[in-house]
């Protein structure tokens, strides 16, 4: 992903944990903001569990920063497709 994208998350207003999972799946996401990942690469890369991973990335949703496209899969396979839309900022 496009320093640009990574520079859009890191700049946002965000408690610690939604801004570093922001930034995460930014340098995941393409150049058009289109990325997905799963629960467990995300507690593992993050350094967080299973359910702060999964309740972060909803937490994101909830609040307009990315949008949730697709879920699929349970538990630490959960896998979620998101985009952003790091160039409208």
């Amino acid at each position: 992903m496009p320093n640009a994208a990574m520079c859009w998350a890191y700049e946002h207003k965000l408690p610690h944990l939604e801004k570093w999972t922001l930034v995460l799946i930014a340098n995941w996401a393409d150049q058009d903001g289109f990325g997905s990942t799963t629960i467990s690469r995300l507690s593992e890369e993050g350094g967080m569990t299973n359910v702060q991973a999964d309740r972060t990335i909803l937490k994101l949703d909830s609040l307009g920063v990315l949008k949730i496209l697709h879920i699929a899969g349970f538990d630490e396979d959960k896998k979620y497709e998101y985009k952003l839309d790091w160039r409208m900022d």
